[in-house]
């Protein structure tokens, strides 16, 4: 979870949508849903995640720091043409428990939740339709792509905060919550099939987050103690859809990781719409 971006519209538009984190633990009753604990971005001090990133900042008039590494990440290693920006007003969300609150909410404001092969829908005033990488099966012609994603946990307890490297793979991780530091690969890899059951998590990303522990953790030998592969939904530009097919329904992607940062935002984007707003 984070405010900053490496481009001003983004970040423009968490100026609305961070606070509606906490606007959620409170109505929700959960104050234990966004855990602030800041966010490290390093790579080349040229790139689009440290200049990008402070000018996006600055423009927003978001607070950050440039502070010495061994303050901000202890034992990450950088080269000489590399910084990093750290930013405080950042951290990570429970997911479980952001979905159960915002389920609650709805039920508690007239809901109802339908399987997708539910029939008698006639019988509802207002349809938003949520389906994730299934978007294509009410949505055909829904430009987005699903591809299969690499998460690990590599044994350290090197990052504090969650992080992120400017890079090819743009990989990201999370402080170790159990067996170890959570890397993902966000460079996207092959299309799928949702509805195919096989989720091994591609080899190339594996590499590339054993790779990156050698490189910034300096372990020599890492250990990967779990795996997973994930179903990515992204627009090429990793914008926002919403899509009425008719004046009773919406349809929403608002596209995997990225897109659940902005979570109440974009439920705030719908909430309007099934009132009868048109844009």
């Amino acid at each position: 979870m984070r405010r900053a971006y490496p481009d001003a519209y983004h970040t423009g538009l968490m100026t609305e949508a961070y606070p509606l984190w906490r606007e959620l633990e409170r109505a929700s009753g959960n104050p234990d849903l966004l855990h602030e604990v800041g966010l490290a971005c390093f790579g080349p001090k040229d790139g689009p995640y440290v200049a990008g990133l402070a000018a996006a900042l600055d423009a927003q008039g978001v607070p950050y720091s440039r502070p010495n590494v061994d303050h901000a990440m202890p034992g990450l290693r950088l080269g000489p043409d590399e910084g990093l920006v750290f930013v405080p007003e950042a951290g990570w969300v429970r997911a479980d428990a952001a979905l159960q609150a915002t389920h609650g909410l709805a039920l508690r404001a007239g809901a109802e939740f339908v399987p997708t092969e539910a029939e008698g829908l006639d019988r509802f005033d207002r349809i938003v339709v949520c389906a994730g990488p299934w978007v294509r099966r009410f949505w055909p012609d829904a430009p987005v792509r699903v591809t299969l994603q690499a998460t690990a946990f590599v044994v350290s307890d090197l990052a504090p905060s969650p992080w992120i490297e400017d890079g090819p793979d743009l990989l990201y991780g999370f402080p170790a919550f159990g067996p170890g530091s959570k890397i993902g690969v966000h460079r996207a890899g092959a299309e799928i099939d949702p509805d195919d059951p096989r989720r091994d998590p591609p080899e190339w990303m594996l590499d590339a987050i054993r790779s990156f522990a050698r490189r910034r953790f300096g372990l020599d030998d890492p250990s990967i103690v779990g795996a997973n592969g994930c179903p990515y939904t992204m627009t090429v530009g990793e914008g926002f859809l919403f899509h009425r097919p008719d004046d009773r329904t919406v349809v929403v992607s608002a596209c995997s990781g990225h897109g659940f940062k902005f979570g109440p935002w974009v439920g705030l984007k719908v909430a309007a719409m099934v009132d009868g707003a048109r844009a």
